[in-house]
């Protein structure tokens, strides 16, 4: 039972990352950074934002991957199905060098994915951009973590006991914040806005300490 509802619990954040459409309806570069027209000059805020979720879209993948909840044939069957010819193999390629190893985490994957689509929309980065891309996703984790207990019944209070008890004094403000503007949240579309300014927040500070979940015994 418990497998089952890993499975649908998979398939509806799968549903809520890639949506769905018409497969003839869809261009080749539909999902492809190649979907994004490149500025004449330096890109901006709405530049970071769609890198943002181009990157992101890959990382939630990656990890239910790496949880056991998807099997990599099940999401190039979703990437295929839901983008054009050329978003699909760049989702493809990206995901089966998590698969091979030549990425050792979703974060390493998606931040380098990150980094790869602020070159190309021409945004000011520097090569030192690309741990403190990785280091952001790695912080993205912890809504998401958060998110997973509050689904699987915790409590605030709960969460927060576990997640202080794995981390050090310092980072329990961080936390409890965090626990907090995740309960606040009350549909796919305010957590994804809350990731958002997370993830951006992180950017401007110039990275993220390293924050860890409970022990898997503790988790949900």
């Amino acid at each position: 039972m418990q497998q089952i509802y890993q499975t649908l619990l998979a398939l509806t954040i799968l549903g809520q990352l890639y949506g769905c459409s018409i497969p003839s309806a869809r261009p080749d570069s539909h999902g492809s950074i190649s979907s994004y027209s490149v500025p004449k000059g330096e890109g901006g805020g709405d530049e970071m934002i769609y890198c943002f979720y181009y990157s992101k879209r890959i990382w939630e993948l990656g990890n239910l991957i790496h949880e056991n909840q998807l099997t990599l044939e099940k999401a190039h069957e979703v990437i295929k199905n839901s983008l054009g010819a050329k978003g699909a193999a760049e989702d493809i390629s990206d995901i089966n060098k998590l698969s091979s190893g030549e990425y050792k985490t979703p974060e390493q994957m998606a931040g380098t994915r990150f980094f790869r689509c602020e070159k190309t929309l021409k945004l000011p980065i520097e090569d030192r951009h690309l741990a403190i891309t990785q280091s952001c996703f790695g912080l993205l984790k912890l809504p998401r973590y958060i998110d997973g207990a509050r689904s699987h019944g915790k409590s605030a209070d709960e969460i927060k006991i576990a997640l202080q008890a794995s981390n050090s004094r310092a980072l329990h403000r961080l936390l409890e914040t965090v626990v907090h503007d995740v309960f606040e949240t009350a549909n796919p579309d305010q957590l994804n806005a809350l990731k958002q300014k997370i993830f951006l927040s992180c950017i401007v500070a110039g990275g993220s300490p390293r924050v860890s979940q409970p022990l898997p015994k503790e988790a949900p």
